[in-house]
């Protein structure tokens, strides 16, 4: 299992917590 594809989901999971991040904020 090579450890050369954990960027793609780094990403993804950052987006996903900016939205949610977002979301909250937007809310208050």
């Amino acid at each position: 299992m090579p450890l050369s594809r954990p960027v793609p989901l780094m990403i993804q999971g950052m987006a996903w917590i900016w939205e949610y991040v977002f979301l909250t904020q937007r809310r208050w």
